[in-house]
């Protein structure tokens, strides 16, 4: 029966002593993989960022291993990727008590922009511009270049295209924004015609994104000159001067 015993002993201190031994690399392993998560999510916050302090006193370098992930080829997830950005731009013709006037090019998106960083979680408004330049750009461009002529122009153009007749959809909704913006900046003025446009943006390369380098936009593209749309009564001008009004302090 004491040999019983001691064999049991021997057995339990026999297991704990190995569960120790084995325990102690498992921990070891654990650390180790750890820290090593803790340093690429560092890399891949610090490769993705403007150029700051800390990538100066790290070293980008030593996250070069990151470069299969950080490098990889998202055509396969998006065969016709986006290279470029599209920016609404309008310049408003108004009259005021100084009498008529033209403004210069005001661009939208950018307004937006600000809301976004300024308000996270800003309302619909906060995109609008964006969706609105981008539709507007991809049904001009539908168009022949003789119907581009005749919209920027504003000759007689044959509305039983149905590119024509998708365009002047997608133009009349952005010509209501810009009616908005229009009467927001200049406010008290009455808005006689509306100038729209498109300003395209090269993407900054992928090799160039931690230089601090910006995006090479051209010349506005002149869409021509439209009268102002009038607005749906579910539209509120008061309310869009609200949340709009502060982002144009400089057009004021």
């Amino acid at each position: 029966m004491h040999e019983t015993q001691d064999r049991s002993s021997d057995t339990s201190a026999q297991s704990r002593s190995t569960a120790t031994a084995t325990s102690v690399p498992q921990r070891i392993i654990t650390w180790l993989l750890v820290a090593f998560l803790a340093w690429s999510s560092l890399g891949v916050i610090l490769t993705s960022t403007k150029p700051n302090v800390l990538q100066d006193a790290i070293g980008l370098e030593k996250f070069d291993y990151l470069s299969p992930l950080l490098d990889q080829n998202w055509g396969v997830f998006a065969p016709s990727i986006n290279t470029s950005s599209t920016d609404l731009v309008v310049r408003i013709h108004y009259t005021d008590a100084d009498g008529s006037e033209v403004s210069d090019w005001v661009n939208t998106s950018e307004a937006e922009r600000a809301l976004q960083l300024n308000r996270p979680g800003a309302t619909r408004l906060a995109r609008l511009s964006s969706q609105l330049a981008n539709d507007l750009r991809a049904a001009y461009r539908a168009l022949t270049p003789e119907q581009q002529a005749a919209i920027r122009t504003g000759t007689g153009v044959d509305t039983s295209d149905a590119n024509v007749r998708a365009y002047f959809t997608i133009e009349t909704r952005t010509l209501r924004y810009a009616t908005l913006v229009g009467s927001t900046i200049h406010s008290g003025a009455n808005v006689d015609a509306v100038d729209l446009g498109l300003r395209i943006c090269s993407s900054v390369p992928f090799e160039q994104r931690n230089t601090g380098a910006d995006p090479t936009c051209d010349e506005p593209i002149s869409l021509g000159t439209k009268r102002p749309a009038e607005l749906p009564a579910s539209q509120s001008q008061e309310r869009f001067a609200e949340v709009y009004a502060d982002l144009f302090q400089e057009e004021r």
